[in-house]
């Protein structure tokens, strides 16, 4: 008797074991994440070995790739080194953290997160123009144009004080660093809704329901702050395109009434 109860005790501890066999195989093939994902499988992703700070480029010694196994890597992660390097981080990206591709922008292109792009020590400003050269597609981000401004001073004549138009070159070889198109067909406009935010197209354009355009340029403050006076004093802006390698400055006069009759020898007693 004592012998037959030690089998049956055996035996049913046989059958818990296979219980138990079964119930994990069963688990570890309906949820790997159960049994630790341990199918061999692994799968690259870009790692932090230091913390990555907003806005900073991304150098090869900051990450390194480790190896994840599938069911424990990000979906949006980087697979390679060569995804990243040179981006720039949109948010703190910490050590040990994987870097994933949405928090990653390529620093000389601009997007509506515009302020990542935004050079150190400068200011974006946006100058609204009816430039032929805009509504023609001929200036891209990145081209450099010369900023001529038409302003309007009191002058002293014989007759009294008059105010007459002048024509200045406001500021040389600046950098287009975005452009505002009204690029939008009419169909499109009657579907959009005014108020909604620009679109960004390819390189820097962004395309905008409304019927303005302008040039975004990063400008120091103390220019910015003269466009911003050229405007509000009611001035006009246009600007002049330069051949991508001519980073020259020219010493120029301003141009106004007397400089045309001074020029071109007109004789003003009739």
């Amino acid at each position: 008797m004592r012998r037959t109860g030690l089998i049956w005790w055996f035996a049913a501890f046989i059958l818990a074991i296979a219980a138990g066999a079964l119930t994990y195989t069963t688990l570890t093939r309906t949820n790997p994440s159960f049994g630790g994902g341990a199918t061999g499988e692994t799968k690259p992703v870009v790692v932090a070995v230091r913390d990555i700070p907003l806005r900073q480029s991304i150098l090869k010694e900051d990450v390194i790739v480790k190896q994840f196994e599938p069911h424990l890597a990000p979906p949006d992660a980087a697979a390679s080194i060569d995804q990243v390097i040179g981006k720039m981080a949109t948010s703190n990206i910490y050590e040990g953290e994987p870097l994933l591709l949405p928090q990653l922008v390529t620093p000389n292109i601009v997007t509506q997160q515009l302020a990542l792009s935004v050079p150190e020590g400068k200011v974006v400003v946006a100058v609204p123009l009816n430039s032929i050269l805009i509504a023609n597609r001929l200036v891209q981000p990145g081209d450099r144009v010369d900023i001529l401004a038409t302003v309007y001073v009191n002058v002293n004549t014989e007759s009294g004080l008059r105010n007459e138009p002048s024509t200045v070159l406001a500021l040389q070889g600046e950098e287009v660093h975005a452009i505002i198109l009204p690029g939008l067909g009419s169909s499109d406009k009657d579907k959009t809704d005014k108020n909604e935010a620009p679109t960004v197209g390819s390189g820097g354009s962004f395309s905008s329901a409304t019927a303005s355009q302008s040039i975004l340029f990063a400008l120091d403050v103390q220019d910015a702050l003269l466009v911003r006076h050229i405007l509000d004093a009611g001035g006009n802006l246009d600007i002049a395109l330069r051949a991508p390698e001519d980073d020259s400055l020219q010493d120029t006069i301003p141009v106004d009434e007397q400089f045309l009759i001074d020029r071109y020898q007109i004789d003003t007693n009739r």
